[in-house]
């Protein structure tokens, strides 16, 4: 067949376009992932966005991945849309924002804070009430119930994990147990209270989750407690008169427990073994005049005691055998310490003063040695001080006023001018907090 020069040329021109398009190929465009890893998440209900859309429920620990993808070159941001609840917590973005290059883009994390409970047991409810401290301002909000203890509760303790719970019943002459949610860090009963022969006045749990101890009348009951909560009675041992607070420490491969004996102005040593058997050391230290309260330093290296009747603080060091020091002491800054707590640091403590109204904080040397770094006012008749876990927050509780006092502590520990206030039970008479 013969073709015109007009229809060949078209025809080459068209088997031309053919092949260019043919050796050009196809154009692409790669999408890439979104990753974030989180940890430390307890509460639930987290929800991240990216660039203010595509909703990303977080569900618990681990990598997540955003539905839609983005090209190279795109930018990213990631936001939390709502933050944890039950319980509430303080959680934070890093490495949120950038450009996606040519690969997933893996490097976002989200880290929350472990929450943290206050515990405040009230005398004349007969209960203890539960607040989640806010990772912020250390402000409270509640928890949820308050639960019933026996009568006239004097003491709360809680062992370092946040899993177990103790209370002191005077009238009842008992101890209530109880298993704390480490979650929502609410407690529920354990079982039957347990029996004693006499009023119970103070009580501890020692460092190691092993074992609680109890002062009444003129002795200390150990008890050892299983995965339940139950306590199981390991032995007794005569204190001094009046015993009025208990401090343990492990210390190397020992546990040594101390009692302060408030007519006696002494105080009484035990070193105490894996299974809770008390054995005695005698009288380790005189004390100022009317020991009340005593804390221990994290480390086992120190015990801090206040001498009521004088309003003084003495240090003690603690040796390799478990006996003291000789004592070094400083004025309380205030009249008729009670009750005193030691940062998780180790290096500041807080002293409420009971009759001069107010709190009093010391920094602590290496060599255990205090220092006043001020004072602050409290409510009426201040019972109980305690430090958050974090070293951020105190909490003093007034029995006369029926509420708590909230510090927000400076960078170096001080109290601060300001104090805010939440009404509690009816005589409140010791708040612990702890990190679950």
């Amino acid at each position: 067949m013969n073709l015109s020069i007009k229809n060949l040329l078209v025809l080459l021109a068209c088997c031309g376009t053919l092949l260019l398009a043919g050796c050009k190929g196809k154009s692409t465009t790669n999408n890439y992932n979104i990753k974030v890893t989180v940890s430390g998440l307890v509460g639930g209900g987290v929800v991240l966005q990216d660039n203010l859309a595509d909703n990303l429920a977080i569900t618990g620990n681990g990598v997540f991945t955003f539905a839609s993808q983005l090209s190279s070159n795109s930018t990213y941001s990631v936001t939390m849309l709502t933050s944890p609840s039950l319980p509430a917590q303080s959680c934070t973005l890093a490495n949120a924002t950038g450009t996606v290059a040519s690969s997933d883009v893996t490097n976002i994390t989200l880290t929350c804070v472990a929450p943290e409970f206050a515990y405040v047991a009230s005398s004349g409810g007969s209960s203890v009430a539960t607040y989640i401290i806010n990772a912020t301002n250390g402000a409270l909000s509640s928890a949820g119930p308050s639960v019933t203890t026996g009568n006239s509760p004097v003491a709360f303790a809680m062992d370092p994990t946040g899993r177990f719970a103790f209370v002191a019943n005077s009238t009842d002459k008992s101890i209530s147990s109880y298993l704390g949610n480490l979650t929502t860090g609410l407690l529920v009963s354990a079982g039957p209270a347990v029996l004693l022969s006499n009023a119970p006045n103070a009580l501890a749990v020692d460092p190691l989750s092993k074992f609680l101890l109890v002062t009444a009348g003129n002795s200390i009951v150990s008890y050892t407690f299983n995965a339940n909560g139950v306590l199981s009675s390991a032995g007794t041992a005569t204190t001094g008169n009046a015993p009025s607070g208990i401090a343990v420490i492990s210390n190397s491969s020992n546990e040594y427990a101390y009692v302060t004996n408030g007519t006696d102005n002494t105080i009484s040593g035990y070193s105490v073994n894996a299974a809770g058997v008390l054995t005695s050391l005698g009288v380790v230290a005189a004390t100022g005049n009317k020991p009340s309260a005593i804390s221990a330093a994290p480390n086992g290296a120190y015990v801090y005691v206040t001498n009521s009747t004088d309003g003084t603080i003495s240090s003690y060091p603690v040796t390799a055998t478990g006996t003291l020091g000789v004592a070094t002491t400083v004025a309380s800054g205030g009249n008729a310490p009670v009750s005193i707590a030691v940062s998780a640091s180790g290096k500041i403590a807080y002293v409420a003063n009971s009759t001069s109204n107010n709190v009093a904080a010391f920094s602590i040397s290496a060599a255990g040695a205090l220092s006043s770094i001020g004072t602050a006012t409290t409510g009426n008749t201040p019972s109980s001080v305690s430090v958050d876990p974090s070293g951020a927050f105190v909490y003093v509780v007034n029995s006369t006023d029926n509420n708590i006092s909230v510090y927000q502590l400076t960078a170096t520990g001080a109290l601060p001018a300001t104090v805010t206030v939440l009404s509690v039970g009816s005589t409140p008479v010791s708040v612990v907090t702890a990190v679950k």
